[in-house]
């Protein structure tokens, strides 16, 4: 049978015999044949639905249209991780191997499969994306030279920074993209980040409504308040948080400027 890689390359030292074992799809052929039999029945809508069916249906042959365009290796990657979930749960560390996890190929491939997936799902829906990787895969996002790559990817499903390692949140950018996209991830945040006024001062100015999953201490500090007011003046909707006993520890002029914001913007 054909090899789904033509060229030794040590970077891609994935375990072929365990894939080909667990009957995933090892060439082109074998990997539209896999999807052509499970897109119908996973993405598919009853014929009741007319509208819904024929959106899917373009959405179905689009995503297909895509899968050709990609690599031998990524085509047999995706519909094997799409359509089988023992791949999810015990099988990837297994079949690819740390080599593979620090290999270039993992970032493209993971760019390629989340892309696959939006169009599929739809650009809404693709909280599926973050059940199909384990941490192992995601964890060296953190770093700063990657943080590009982890910014694109969790513009694709915000769900992921909980397989990126804790550093994630120390990373100014993934932050921001975390807070605009999805605030409510941030009360999963680890004890540092909440603890670091810089970083939850970030956070507040890219989404105010960050205010709402932050701890209550760090919510309601003042000097928090001020600083992110001045850099986004729809915080002063969570100005009410801060205690009249802070307020008053202010000086005069920042508690009056704090009051005359709040009344402006209510």
């Amino acid at each position: 049978m054909k090899q789904v890689f033509k060229k030794k390359d040590r970077s891609i030292n994935w375990n072929k015999s365990l894939w080909k074992s667990l009957g995933y799809p090892e060439t082109t052929q074998d990997a539209l044949r896999e999807f052509d039999r499970s897109a119908n029945y996973f993405f598919n809508v009853p014929e009741t639905f007319k509208k819904e069916r024929m959106l899917r249906t373009q959405r179905i042959i689009k995503a297909r249209k895509f899968l050709l365009t990609l690599p031998e290796h990524q085509q047999c990657w995706i519909t094997g991780f799409l359509f089988h979930c023992e791949l999810d749960k015990r099988s990837q560390k297994r079949i690819f191997g740390s080599k593979f996890s620090k290999s270039d190929n993992k970032y493209s491939f993971l760019i390629s499969f989340l892309k696959f997936l939006t169009i599929i799902w739809g650009p809404r829906n693709y909280s599926y994306a973050s059940t199909c990787f384990e941490s192992w895969m995601l964890t060296d996002l953190a770093k700063t030279e990657n943080s590009k790559l982890a910014v694109h990817l969790l513009r694709i499903d915000p769900c992921l920074i909980e397989k990126f390692s804790w550093k994630a949140w120390q990373n100014k950018e993934i932050i921001k993209e975390i807070s605009k996209r999805s605030p409510q991830l941030i009360k999963y945040a680890p004890k540092s980040f909440r603890q670091d006024y810089k970083l939850v001062l970030e956070a507040v100015i890219a989404n105010p409504k960050a205010f709402e999953f932050l701890n209550t201490y760090i919510s309601r500090d003042a000097e928090l308040m001020i600083e992110a007011v001045r850099k986004n003046q729809k915080c002063s909707k969570y100005i009410s948080r801060i205690s009249k006993k802070t307020l008053l520890k202010l000086n005069i002029l920042d508690r009056a400027w704090l009051k005359k914001m709040e009344l402006k913007n209510a």
